[in-house]
């Protein structure tokens, strides 16, 4: 039972490695754990669970794998017993059917209600037509179809399951879709500190120094400021296909502008794909060649491109393949994405679609010239290892059409 339950952690994405399981097992054994799947999924989450975020991750493999539970052992036995040993239950008499029809849904609560709070034991039998068993057709296990259910079964397992699937915890993982905060945290990791300023500062840790063997004679040291000497070069796609992701785009665009603390970010905009021009206004009013995107680029500069990749064959792989009015460029825009990704060493593409999509011919190709990772939290913090040379060229490997 539980080595399936560990399979179906892995399978979701919670780290769970053995030595927490064996831990969780020896719990068990020892009886640290009660006989309540309740005090096993708040155990089993506690133990399996590294990070806050891996807690979605394990209530949806706790709900899928745990829906069907049998019955502890000794919950079980007296409720089979109990099942093989029903009752005849009488139909309702005239005059209780008559007083049925007097009475709205909510004065049968109220009254059903009242029945369960009086109830101190097991109640199988009499005469009262609102109880919460016997004869009354609105008790626990009675046979009218709007009959209503108390509890979900023993060891608190129906708690545990809506505990479960509540998923409370969404909002902590860590592949969500990225928000301002999220994105600031992520762009940060970019800085590339240098001392290369004309400001000065003072050297608390060399005046010290100075000073001390100077016998207390103060001399105040000063060096250059730490100045970010990151530059980001932001491409944006707008329009059509990226309307329903706009939102997304907006955080992301201001925490790089607001929250990365980058010595500089140029943006650029684009339909679809990159051509001779790239748009300087988000109303695509002014353009900006494309070749001054690609010459002289500065030392320390990082290009990221937000789009889905997503257009017409034609778009990309044709000459004059623009839909954009008034774009005429007779190459084609693999070609011009092939000039933007030589140009720039360290790139990056971000893109808002889930990545099962990532096989369309178009997105294939884009994603064999730029690195490509999902707009979450995990896909932005690998494309900034990416960026800074530390981490792999792409974050999943593309689906194995994208490769033909």
């Amino acid at each position: 039972m539980f080595v399936g339950f560990h399979t179906m952690l892995r399978t979701t994405g919670v780290p769970v490695g053995l030595g927490e399981w064996l831990t969780l097992l020896q719990a068990l054994d020892d009886g640290a754990i009660g006989p309540s799947l309740k005090e096993f999924y708040t155990a089993a989450r506690a133990v399996a669970c590294r990070d806050e975020a891996d807690f979605d991750r394990f209530d949806l493999a706790f709900s899928a794998y745990f829906q069907d539970a049998a019955l502890p052992a000794n919950v079980r036995q007296p409720l089979q017993e109990w099942l093989d040993a029903p009752i005849e239950r009488p139909l309702l008499s005239p005059e209780e059917l008559a007083a049925l029809e007097h009475l709205d849904l909510e004065q049968l609560k109220a009254l059903y209600a009242e029945r369960l709070l009086e109830q101190q034991e097991r109640h199988e039998g009499g005469s009262r037509w609102i109880g919460t068993g016997g004869t009354s057709p609105f008790g626990q296990g009675g046979s009218h179809p709007t009959g209503m259910r108390v509890g979900e079964g023993a060891g608190g397992r129906g708690q545990a399951i809506a505990s479960a699937r509540a998923r409370r915890f969404r909002n902590y993982r860590s592949d969500v879709v990225l928000d301002t905060r999220a994105m600031a945290v992520a762009i940060r990791k970019l800085r590339r500190l240098e001392r290369s300023s004309r400001r000065l500062e003072l050297d608390l840790p060399e005046t010290i120094d100075r000073t001390a063997k100077n016998a207390g004679d103060i001399e105040i040291v000063e060096r250059p400021e730490r100045r970010n000497q990151a530059r980001v070069v932001l491409l944006l796609d707008s329009g059509g296909s990226m309307d329903p992701h706009a939102r997304v785009v907006e955080a992301f665009f201001s925490a790089l502008k607001r929250g990365g603390g980058l010595r500089e970010v140029e943006v650029g905009y684009f339909h679809n794909c990159v051509y001779s021009e790239l748009y300087t206004d988000m109303a695509m009013l002014e353009r900006k060649p494309l070749e001054k995107w690609t010459k002289s680029v500065p030392p320390a500069t990082h290009l990221v491109v937000v789009g889905d990749a997503w257009m017409a064959p034609r778009e990309l792989f044709a000459g004059f393949g623009a839909i954009e009015y008034g774009m005429l460029d007779p190459t084609p825009g693999i070609d011009r994405l092939q000039e933007l990704a030589a140009a720039y060493r360290s790139r990056a593409w971000l893109n808002p679609i889930p990545d099962n999509y990532w096989g369309e011919p178009t997105i294939a190709a884009v994603g064999n010239l730029f690195p490509m990772f999902p707009l979450t939290v995990e896909g932005m913090t690998a494309a900034v290892s990416t960026l800074l040379g530390k981490g792999d060229k792409r974050q999943r490997p593309l689906p194995a059409r994208a490769a033909q």
